[in-house]
């Protein structure tokens, strides 16, 4: 499907939404839950983010793309500094690993 979409001048850009529209990642993880947000991740728990990385890690081959999206919309502003320490630990974890930039959503962040 890439290369067909590349020979289309498209490019695909994958998203997985966290840490705010996670509700999948909470079914099957449901203590990496941010207190009864059940579509939050809780940023604090050891487990999110080594969660999340395990997941990139696993999908970041696939593409082609020089980025990805990684959400970061809609979280609880009162969490700011985990959001911000989140946001900028992906970055460098993606770019490191991936070598691939990130885009965040600008909906409502903290």
């Amino acid at each position: 499907m890439q290369k067909t979409c590349t020979q289309h001048g498209i490019t695909i850009v994958p998203e997985i939404d966290t840490p705010g529209h996670s509700l999948v990642i909470t079914q099957w993880k449901p203590e990496l839950m941010q207190d009864e947000t059940p579509d939050h991740l809780n940023l604090s728990h050891p487990h999110t983010i080594p969660t999340i990385k395990s997941i990139w890690d696993e999908v970041l081959p696939w593409f082609t793309s020089p980025e990805v999206s990684i959400g970061a919309d809609e979280y609880d502003a009162a969490l700011a500094d985990d959001y911000i320490s989140f946001v900028n630990e992906m970055s460098s974890y993606i770019g490191a690993h991936g070598n691939k930039s990130i885009r965040i959503w600008g909906t409502y962040e903290p």
